[in-house]
């Protein structure tokens, strides 16, 4: 049985869709698990690294997007792009914000329990937009834990207590007891700088070392440069294709402890 994990965090520029995309990629290419990445962000972050320009003019049509869960009465398996063999997507599309989400909050999990994709993948991975919204909920409401990715500065770790009280309280209101905080995931690290050394030690007093995952994303130029297009042509938007072996076995090694945190390896 699958698990589903939405990757999300109340502030942006956090490598949340980076860290989606590549966990994903790298455990269906890497460790040959079967994944699919939902893009619940209505500015498609997720699609449009993942997908060269060509792709992304032939799929983003509204039909084969998630926008096809709130236009059509049902939508069914075609709106799952398989990208590769074992990485599927399911595209995002911007008319997302015009869809009243709140109506339906559980319309992302009744697709999912639908079509039985918890038996189809042993991943099911959501990129959620960086502010509380219907498209969280949604998220949140489909997931059994998520993810938090954070850069190491006080204001983007500021906005994780006000995270798990949003998710606490849409726990309580809808009667449910998923999702479960997976963990943080440390984010753009530079360890030679006294921020990193002061925000780290800050996570501790708070009482958050226990949900750190070991592993962390350093900050590089050539992961910022990755969705360009001309690395986009040839695969070398993800960390896992790069030229630097230093990223490739950085993204295998937090790729592996994501795996054994959600109980799936």
């Amino acid at each position: 049985m699958g698990k589903v994990i939405a990757f999300m965090n109340m502030k942006g520029g956090v490598a949340k869709t980076t860290t989606a995309v590549n966990i994903g990629y790298t455990l269906a290419m890497e460790y040959q698990q079967k994944v699919l990445l939902i893009d619940a962000d209505p500015q498609a972050s997720a699609t449009e690294y993942i997908l060269e320009n060509d792709q992304i003019a032939h799929v983003m049509k509204p039909e084969n997007t998630l926008l096809a869960l709130f236009d059509r009465d049902h939508a069914n398996e075609q709106i799952i792009f398989p990208f590769t063999k074992r990485f599927h997507l399911i595209p995002s599309h911007q008319n997302l914000i015009y869809q009243q989400l709140d109506d339906h909050p559980f319309r992302l999990k009744e697709y999912i329990d639908k079509y039985h994709l918890k038996e189809t993948y042993d991943f099911i991975l959501i990129d959620c937009p960086p502010t509380p919204s219907g498209y969280t909920t949604l998220a949140l409401l489909s997931s059994d834990c998520f993810l938090v990715p954070s850069t190491v500065e006080p204001m983007a770790i500021d906005g994780i207590p006000k995270l798990l009280t949003v998710v606490h309280n849409l726990k309580k209101e809808q009667q449910v007891d998923k999702p479960v905080l997976l963990g943080l995931l440390l984010t753009k690290v530079q360890p030679h700088l006294n921020v990193y050394r002061d925000t780290y030690q800050l996570l501790k007093e708070w009482g958050y070392e226990k949900y750190l995952f070991k592993e962390e994303l350093k900050k590089r130029t050539e992961i910022s440069r990755a969705v360009h297009t001309k690395q986009k042509k040839v695969g070398n938007q993800f960390m896992l294709n790069m030229k630097n072996v230093l990223i490739q076995e950085e993204i295998k090694r937090i790729s592996s402890e994501f795996a054994r945190k959600v109980g799936v390896q």
